[in-house]
């Protein structure tokens, strides 16, 4: 991955996973909602990523 200035990018533990859950799925509603669209473009994502 390119080194991008002033951001410091590490791995995530589990209890980091668990503990930003809330705030992914807070996101993940506010994108689905914000156009009748996204869901569609999420579920399409989602599978592609699982297919990998």
């Amino acid at each position: 991955m390119a080194r991008l200035e002033g951001v410091t990018i590490r791995d995530a533990t589990p209890e980091d996973l668990v503990a930003l859950e809330p705030a992914f799925a807070a996101g993940r509603a506010v994108y689905v909602n914000s156009a009748p669209e996204n869901a569609a473009y999420l579920s399409a994502i989602e599978a592609a990523l699982a297919a990998q």
